[in-house]
């Protein structure tokens, strides 16, 4: 069973942000980095930039084709959205964070 603090922070979330949720903070998500890591991706690098291995850290604070995007989650969450304790683990940062998710389409094949 989920956490009591995991239970609260998700309480308000889809089934489908929850998922996305789970799956950012465990790193198992279909970014280049665990795909390739499976055996899914032919290279863990990134396909926006091509700088970098597809991490879940590079996605959220380090990639520069999402810049923009990353803007607006730094507008939402302050110097907060530098961290990834409070993107992943607070109430206010999880719905900003998902707004960042959505905004980059990155992950929509994986909702399919």
């Amino acid at each position: 069973m989920p956490s009591n603090g995991f239970r609260k922070l998700t309480e308000g979330l889809s089934r489908a942000q929850t998922s996305i949720l789970v799956q950012l903070r465990t790193g198992h998500i279909a970014l280049n980095a665990y795909l390739h890591r499976i055996t899914k991706a032919d290279s863990p690098t990134c396909p926006s930039c091509n700088q970098d291995d597809e991490t879940v850290h590079h996605f959220l604070f380090d990639c520069p084709t999402w810049r923009h995007e990353r803007w607006q989650l730094s507008q939402a969450l302050g110097w907060d959205s530098k961290l990834v304790t409070c993107v992943l683990n607070s109430l206010k940062g999880v719905k900003a964070v998902l707004k960042y998710v959505g905004r980059t389409g990155r992950l929509k094949s994986a909702e399919r």
